[in-house]
């Protein structure tokens, strides 16, 4: 053990105490789903103060495990969301991408991420993005989406047994 550590650990340390670990106690926090796009926002904010080089590194490796950013996925933490206009947004989105009917197999592609949003739901460019409604709500009408529009709860769906991580 040295008592004058080299910049490379003092920098990997920083970046576990400032960034990875603030993130992995909130995914342990709230693993569902519906906050997986809030999870993906904050690793994003939270590594805002690397420079350049590091960023070059760390930004990379977001995008490329981005799944979570999808719209599908990001709907489902708007859903829920404790501002009405967000959730009112979402679910206006959701009714407009249900009058799409397409019999093509959907293709999954990881959306192309933001890194200066200030909010979790500008984390994508919607008008950019193929935008089809969340399979968990498969089950809800549209009756029931234009009825929680002027809700002020989430008793919509129940996100809790649908988590955005593997359980150990």
């Amino acid at each position: 053990m040295s008592k004058c550590p080299s910049t490379n650990l003092r920098t990997i340390a920083e970046f576990v105490v400032k960034v990875y670990a603030p993130v992995w106690f909130d995914i342990k926090r709230k693993p569902s789903c519906c906050d997986g796009g809030r999870h993906v926002f904050r690793m994003i904010q939270l590594s805002r103060y690397l420079n350049n080089e590091l960023k070059a590194v760390i930004d990379p490796v977001i995008k490329r495990n981005a799944y979570i950013s999808h719209p599908e996925n990001l709907f489902l933490a708007m859903l829920p969301d404790d501002r009405p206009a967000i959730r009112q947004l979402c679910l206006r989105r959701i009714l407009k991408a249900r009058t799409k009917i397409s019999t093509d197999i959907r293709e999954f592609v990881i959306p192309k991420l933001d890194f200066d949003a200030s909010e979790y739901y500008e984390l994508i460019n919607w008008q950019n993005s193929s935008i089809t409604a969340p399979p968990l709500l498969s089950t809800a009408t549209d009756g029931d989406i234009r009825e929680f529009i002027n809700d002020t709860g989430t008793s919509l769906v129940d996100f809790v047994s649908c988590p955005c991580i593997h359980r150990q």
